[in-house]
This record gives structure tokens, C-alpha cells and sequence, in this order.
């Protein structure tokens, strides 16, 4: 799969892509940290403000068919 970060572009497996995310996850204690649609993601460092926000952020990229990691 093809992940983007920042400037960078890489090619990596699904499992690493899982371990990605797991120390996304972990950085990240409220904020949607990752999208993903057709084995392509984006980690994303997205800070909403409050639980509205996040759930906005959330429905406007599943309403695009993106697949959203985020906690809250």
C-alpha cells in the first residue's frame, strides 16, 4: 500500500501500515490521524476543537469513501 506523510511518499505492507497506525493512535489522543481509500493513506494531524468538530471531520471523509482513523 502507499502511504503519504507530509512531503513523503512511501511503499509498505499492510502489517506495517497496521503498526503505523497503532503509534498513531497512541500520539494522538483526540483528532482524526489517518485516511485511507483503495490501499492509499494519508496521515493526517487533525485537532479539532471539541467532539462536534470531530465528528464533522469524520462524516465529511466517510462521505468522500475514506475509511477514517481518529480518536475522541
Amino acid at each position: 500500500m502507499i502511504v503519504n506523510m507530509g512531503e513523503n511518499t512511501y511503499k509498505i505492507s499492510r502489517n506495517q501500515f497496521k503498526i503505523f497506525l497503532k503509534t498513531a493512535k497512541k500520539c494522538m489522543p483526540f483528532g482524526v490521524y489517518a485516511i485511507e481509500k483503495k490501499k492509499v493513506a494519508i496521515m493526517l494531524n487533525e485537532r479539532p476543537k471539541d467532539k462536534d468538530d470531530l465528528q464533522k471531520q469524520v462524516e465529511e471523509y466517510k462521505s468522500k469513501g475514506f475509511k477514517v482513523y481518529y480518536n475522541g
